[in-house]
């Protein structure tokens, strides 16, 4: 079974519980984990003097990395991405319960039909006899007067069940639309901030985009944590001044 949460903290968090990214391909080999400015421009590796704030929001010593070669974006642009590891797994906690636009949540254990009651509604078409297979989750929209929200509800029993009787696995949203707090982290955190909050994360893997002079102009930042059968994901986007979270996912 698929179970996120990813936090995409690229100015917009998206909240997902289960299920509901844009990665390279590209051929990787492995380095030594940097967090100085460097300028080699053939190579693609010249860092923008701001980013090296963002670049020690977390301890490279304690990761391994692999970057990724020039990928062609258009005009001139390129990008390379940079992925971590974290080389010995540390002990998590993992953030079930979660905040959406007032209506507090409790991953696998608030129901739908719970949500529904508390001022949400079905944005998808879901009929009031659907049902989830046993052992199996179903992904669909709920909305409420402001905003749309992504979640997936898991029946873990070994019969189907109504949708609207099994708990909420995952939840996914846009974190600049939706006012939401996961153990004191909204909208307005940084990188730092989830760190500093939910411990060292599992892997990191930065894409930075390049003029065609060599000059950073911008970076995708993805953290991703995995705990004993969860996952949380955070994406920021990164000008060079500041990191706004974009979209986060958390997911058992």
């Amino acid at each position: 079974m698929k179970k996120l949460i990813s936090i995409l903290l690229i100015l917009s968090i998206t909240l997902c519980l289960g299920a509901c990214g844009n990665g390279t391909d590209a051929e990787s080999t492995t380095v030594t984990p940097t967090t100085s400015a460097s300028a080699d421009k053939a190579d693609g590796n010249t860092e923008a003097e701001e980013l090296k704030g963002m670049a020690l929001f977390f301890d490279a010593d304690r990761y391994t990395a692999q970057k990724g070669e020039k990928t062609d974006v258009g005009d001139g642009t390129f990008s390379v991405n940079t992925s971590y590891a974290l080389i010995s797994k540390s002990e998590l906690q993992f953030p079930k319960d979660i905040v959406l636009d007032g209506t507090d949540l409790t991953l696998g254990v608030t129901k739908v039909d719970e949500l529904l009651d508390m001022g949400w509604r079905m944005y998808s078409d879901v009929s009031d006899d659907s049902t989830v297979n046993a052992n199996s989750y179903a992904v669909f929209y709920i909305a409420n007067s402001k905003n749309t929200v992504c979640i997936s509800a898991l029946n873990d029993s070994d019969s189907p069940a109504s949708v609207y009787d099994c708990p909420v696995e995952s939840v996914s949203f846009k974190a600049q639309n939706v006012e939401f707090d996961c153990n004191g982290l909204n909208s307005t955190s940084s990188p730092a901030d989830v760190v500093s909050t939910l411990g060292e994360p599992t892997s990191i893997r930065i894409t930075d985009y390049f003029d065609g002079e060599g000059k950073l102009v911008k970076s995708n930042v993805f953290i991703t944590y995995y705990y004993e059968g969860f996952e949380a994901d955070f994406f920021f986007y990164y000008n060079g001044t500041v990191a706004e979270a974009r979209d986060v996912d958390f997911g058992i």
